[in-house]
């Protein structure tokens, strides 16, 4: 599969005065499901707009092709882009396709489970 970049995208990038919490980043994800939300180590808040179609397809078939593989080999889970992480420098991201190995993830509490869980993915796509 060849994959091109030729779509524009927006980026909007956002600095509070202090620092959003999880929960008010939680109802920000909540009341704009048609963006992309991220946070940087810094605090910034970056806000980008969905993928078109074609690149929506490709994640698609990319992260059906990890999943598939992932339920095959049983050590670890899938995530699409709406998983969001919590890495360890403070920033969110969220990639095409993440995979968590199930031992770390049955590691983390279910509440970090069902929030922007606080690891990065042992890999991304």
């Amino acid at each position: 599969m060849e994959l091109k970049l030729t779509e524009v995208s927006l980026l909007l990038r956002l600095r509070p005065n202090v620092p959003m919490t999880e929960r008010e980043l939680m109802r920000l994800y909540a009341a704009n499901e048609s963006m992309r939300i991220e946070r940087e180590a810094s605090g910034d808040i970056l806000i980008m707009a969905l993928s078109g179609s074609r690149i929506s397809r490709m994640n698609m078939r990319l992260g059906r092709l990890l999943d598939e593989w992932a339920e095959t080999d049983g050590r670890g889970l899938v995530f699409d882009s709406n998983g969001t992480f919590t890495l360890g420098d403070g920033s969110m991201r969220a990639a095409d396709a993440a995979w968590v190995a199930r031992k770390r993830w049955d590691n983390l509490m279910m509440s970090e489970q069902e929030s922007f869980a606080p690891l990065c993915p042992d890999f991304v796509a």
